[in-house]
């Protein structure tokens, strides 16, 4: 799709919008450069994830979304041997690795359904 089909279509307009849901400005960042697919898999494999979430968002005990820290540069930093993170970087670390073990208690079942251990997985890898 060229880039007035796109602008006709108003998709900065709507990346622009869901962006502003996002718990994070790393999550704003991921939505804004996110672009059209024609690749069905992975289309179904990405509303499969989002059907996991939602799942667990309206349940009986909804679970919501905290703000992710970004932990990138932190991260490629630690591909050096010898560098470590400092207080903040270990306290972010160890939110995340939180937020993880609340995801998964979060999940209707022990473990979750597939679809959302797929999700979180693949979240932990971005």
């Amino acid at each position: 799709m060229n880039a007035h089909a796109l602008s006709v279509l108003e998709l900065p307009r709507v990346l622009e919008f869901v962006a502003g849901h996002a718990t994070s400005a790393l999550g704003a960042a991921r939505v804004k450069a996110l672009t059209p697919s024609t690749d069905i898999a992975g289309l179904e494999r990405e509303q499969t994830c989002v059907a996991a979430v939602r799942s667990i968002i309206v349940g009986e005990e909804p679970w919501h979304p905290d703000p992710i820290p970004d932990l990138a540069d932190a991260l490629s930093r630690l591909r050096v041997a010898g560098s470590r993170w400092n207080g903040q970087e270990l306290l972010n670390g160890a939110s995340c690795c939180g937020r993880r073990a609340a995801l998964d208690r979060a999940s209707p079942t022990s473990g979750g359904p597939p679809s959302l251990a797929a999700y979180s997985e693949r979240s932990l890898r971005r």
